[in-house]
């Protein structure tokens, strides 16, 4: 009954900065998001505490493609996540259904500038990519999706990888940079090794 009190109040406090959230959300009080007006969650996703969502229409006096979106970062049916998750938006960041997300876990889109001879950094202009986690991923702890990756449908990404690219789907990834070690065999069904040559698009 407690737990229920709880997030029903939470739904609606975040209710008031989050354009569309749907029913049977359950977001640890301990988040925040910046810019909810770009963000949509739909129902049964869970967020865990310390949670943050950062979408950026503007920076360093420039427009960002998310401006022009409807939702900069969606996150659909049945998503799980665990503590410390943060997802920076400049474009576009999804998370498919029930994809399922551990601990200390960073998705951003976006990258500074990095223009040795200019202003500093941090006052570049975003280099930004639409980021995609497909339907029913494993996101191991501790993980860092990095701009313009595309992650197909269940893969599995190991507890410390760092990913960038093109993941296929029914792909197990670990390292960093994260390089696919095994790809699901349908007909065996069961997870099968394969040639460092073919690791990473």
């Amino acid at each position: 009954m407690i737990r229920e009190i709880y997030y029903f109040f939470s739904r609606k406090f975040y209710n008031i900065s989050i354009k569309q959230l749907a029913s049977n959300v359950q977001l640890h009080l301990k988040g925040r998001v910046i810019h909810g007006e770009y963000v949509k969650m739909d129902k049964n996703v869970i967020l865990g505490e310390n949670w943050l969502i950062a979408v950026y229409p503007e920076f360093a006096g420039k427009i960002n493609p998310v401006k022009n979106r409807k939702y900069g970062v969606e996150i659909e049916e049945g998503v799980s996540v665990n503590r410390n998750m943060t997802i920076y938006c400049a474009d576009h960041v999804r998370i498919g259904k029930n994809c399922m997300l551990g601990s200390n876990i960073l998705i951003t889109d976006n990258d500074h500038g990095m223009t040795a001879d200019a202003e500093s950094y941090s006052q570049q202009e975003l280099i930004a990519r639409e980021t995609v986690v497909e339907e029913e991923c494993w996101i191991g702890q501790n993980c860092t999706i990095l701009a313009g990756c595309h992650i197909g449908k269940r893969s599995i990404l190991g507890a410390g990888s760092v990913v960038k690219g093109t993941i296929p789907p029914y792909s197990m990834v670990a390292g960093v940079p994260g390089r696919v070690v095994k790809t699901w065999d349908f007909e065996k069904h069961e997870w099968r090794k394969v040639n460092d040559e073919n690791t990473r698009k």
